[in-house]
């Protein structure tokens, strides 16, 4: 997820206006994300459009804003490449896409703060997932 950084004192408000893109059909209704101003790509979508273009709309995106937050959600790879996470499931990125989207929107100069969310090392095998992880981490130094 993406999300234009709004600070309230010192704490983060996750209402802000945010893109996401994720293989789960567990997010919140339509009327939600439109509250909460959130661009929601989904797995099928990406396939349909291709991963250049989206990403290319979400750094046209980004790009408007004053800085930005990426949270990296794991669990947005398929289960082939990333199994220790909370809820594995088919049909998600492969590693090479995700890692050329975060080499994508790492050129950004307004991005602001990431973090990597849903590893679950207890569920990892070979530790797969905590090595795309950390390769993912390095694509920012």
């Amino acid at each position: 997820m993406i999300r234009k950084p709004k600070y309230s004192g010192s704490f983060y408000d996750e209402s802000a206006t945010g893109l996401k893109y994720e293989i789960k059909e567990f997010w919140p209704e339509e009327s939600e994300k439109k509250e909460k101003k959130i661009k929601y790509y989904s797995m099928k979508e990406i396939f349909q459009t291709g991963i250049h273009e989206v990403i290319d709309g979400v750094m046209e995106t980004a790009r408007q804003w004053k800085s930005f937050y990426l949270s990296i959600d794991i669990d947005a790879c398929d289960s082939a490449f990333a199994p220790g996470t909370g809820i594995t499931e088919p049909g998600g990125l492969s590693a090479r896409d995700l890692i050329y989207s975060i080499q994508r929107i790492g050129l950004l100069e307004n991005l602001g703060m990431i973090d990597i969310v849903e590893i679950n090392p207890e569920k990892d095998v070979n530790e797969m997932t905590s090595i795309l992880a950390a390769k993912l981490i390095k694509e920012f130094s």
